[in-house]
């Protein structure tokens, strides 16, 4: 922990028998030293054994208690790096007590002892319901191996072993089951005779691996289909199917890409979210190292294993007004429900919009989730920007430069623009237009893009 912030440690009396005795006293007192203990032992463990006798051990803080039938707070901030040593006493002379190392901010906290540590490998990264994991790990020629595979904060199944004289490795076969999905856990403890000598190993050891399940009876493909390109103001039908012919309810948005561009938006996989990899729940501890003299080393009692989380919240987001000319583009439809065989058509209105719009149907069927996108373009044959003076005073004129931005045919190879409104005539002195004209000869291609820039006369 960092020196400098308060640590509460919860601290509670209980009797032989594991009940609450609350109404005692209780005193603590609370030793330093400093944390550069191989300057004078082999081992931490041989630091620790004699933390309280050490030279450089003081007693910095002390007081007294009264049980609860809460645990009561005590509050403790440790001033300076180092080791700490925190004891509690009631007055039968009972003693309980931990160690506490405080370190500055950015130094890294030391490792613990991995001695105890058991490499597990699996054969493969995924597995489907029906496949043959094969968990290997280092064994020792003699002992006992407990196999457990647990999921949340259940066991699923626990056996023992024997090793099978084979000084290098052991495999232990899983059978995979649909309620493995999406992740469960193989932990696996590897006891040693206590008189063993050959070889320096713990006489425990223990490991735990995840094996990621996917289970292709949980995806659900769909299917969009629409046409290949839109246009501004009109009516636009999609047809939503799923591929196995299965009904399932789903949402559909249309939404503008420079939008979902802006904030980083992907369509959303619920698949992902609801099958994604999960943290072990199951709490894995022993006395091994308290009860067991024969290995020095301080093996790890605790093993917690975590699981992927949320996506990084998406902290950018659009102000539609001050950042687009057109207004963003944002179509929503469901929950809708699928016919008998998986589909479903949903009719949207295109609004006054240019550019191109990402669709996006998220589906699901009781356990069963799936996803699907395609991205179209809007357009429209002729599009017109005019640049209008800011201010304009009476006997004043003025160049208005319209610029043209078109495809294919249908448009006169001259087009002809005029300025209306109050106070103002029709524009006169129009200029040719100037740029690559719109296909109108023999030859050209009817559906080549084309621009131009037509300069109209305000008076």
């Amino acid at each position: 922990m960092d020196f400098g912030y308060a640590l509460e440690i919860p601290v509670v009396l209980v009797t032989a028998q594991g009940k609450v005795a609350p109404g005692l006293p209780l005193e603590y007192r609370i030793y330093k030293n400093t944390a550069h203990w191989w300057w004078e032992y082999e081992s931490r463990d041989q630091f620790r054994l004699r933390f309280k006798t050490d030279q450089y051990t003081e007693q910095i803080e002390s007081g007294s208690l009264f049980s609860q039938s809460v645990p009561v707070p005590l509050v403790f901030t440790p001033q300076h790096p180092g080791e700490y040593l925190i004891e509690a006493r009631d007055g039968s002379g009972h003693t309980a007590a931990f160690f506490v190392r405080a370190y500055p901010w950015g130094e890294a906290q030391a490792d613990p002892k991995s001695a105890g540590t058991l490499a597990l490998k699996t054969d493969s990264k995924t597995y489907a319901p029906g496949d043959l994991a094969l968990v290997t790990f280092p064994a020792p020629q003699q002992g006992a191996i407990l196999v457990s595979v647990e999921q949340d904060s259940r066991i699923l199944q626990s056996q023992w072993y024997e090793p099978d004289g084979h000084p290098d490795e052991f495999q232990v076969p899983v059978a995979i089951t649909p309620e493995m999905a999406p992740t469960a856990y193989v932990g696996v403890s590897v006891l040693q005779p206590y008189s063993q000598t050959l070889n320096d190993r713990p006489i425990r050891m223990y490991g735990v691996v995840p094996l990621n399940v996917n289970d292709p009876r949980t995806r659900q493909d769909v299917a969009i289909r629409m046409p290949e390109e839109l246009r501004p103001e009109t009516r636009f039908q999609i047809e939503v199917e799923t591929v196995d012919g299965h009904p399932a309810q789903f949402t559909l948005a249309v939404v503008d890409e420079g939008l979902l561009a802006i904030t980083g938006f992907s369509t959303p996989d619920a698949w992902q979210s609801f099958y994604r990899k999960r943290r072990l729940g199951v709490v894995t501890h022993d006395v091994y190292s308290h009860v067991i003299g024969a290995n020095k080393g301080d093996v790890f009692k605790t093993y917690v294993v975590g699981g992927g989380y949320a996506d990084a919240y998406r902290a950018s987001q659009l102000d539609p007004e001050n950042r687009k000319r057109f207004k963003a583009v944002s179509l929503f439809r469901g929950p809708i429900e699928t016919d008998s065989q998986g589909r479903a058509t949903v009719d949207f209105d295109m609004p006054d919009y240019v550019g191109s719009v990402r669709v996006m149907a998220v589906s699901a069927s009781g356990a069963r989730y799936g996803q699907a996108e395609a991205s179209v373009p809007v357009k429209t044959d002729l599009m017109v920007m005019s640049t209008l003076p800011r201010v304009l005073g009476s006997d004043c004129a003025s160049i208005v430069t319209q610029d043209l931005r078109g495809r294919g045919t249908g448009h006169p190879s001259r087009p002809k623009g005029s300025i209306q409104g109050p106070g103002q005539r029709t524009a006169r002195d129009q200029s040719r237009p100037r740029g690559r004209a719109p296909p109108t000869r023999p030859g050209d291609d009817p559906s080549a893009a084309w621009a131009g820039s037509l300069p109209v006369r305000l008076y």
